[in-house]
């Protein structure tokens, strides 16, 4: 709802948030971490360690969606069978039917159980 909130005050040219009255600016500048010389190797270690994972869950989110497009082909094609099992008993039913009704035709009340 907040997020709402400040995405209402947002102008379409502008892409800072407004700042709600009730909440002076501050005065002080927001601290950021102190980065050391000394730090950097370990940023780089930590930045390949999330490029690997990355590729690794791209390449899953690939394997996932081929699977994926796998299983809804294989359901269509049940569908369509179940479609076409279901019109070729609707035929086989009403042919029955018919014939019940040829055969004894004082025996129209007879109703094939669905």
């Amino acid at each position: 709802m907040k997020l709402e909130v400040e995405n209402l005050g947002r102008d379409y040219g502008e892409t800072r948030v407004r700042r709600s009255p009730l909440k002076p600016p501050s005065p002080h500048p927001p601290q950021l971490p102190d980065f050391s010389l000394d730090s950097v190797p370990k940023f780089y270690k930590e930045n390949d360690f999330l490029t690997e994972r990355l590729l690794a869950m791209e390449e899953e989110t690939k394997m996932l969606k081929k699977a994926l497009a796998m299983c809804t082909s294989e359901l269509q094609a049940s569908r369509n069978i179940c479609a076409k099992t279901v019109s070729k008993l609707q035929i086989l039913e009403s042919q029955l039917h018919a014939n019940n009704q040829q055969k004894s035709p004082s025996k129209s009340s007879l109703q094939i159980p669905t």
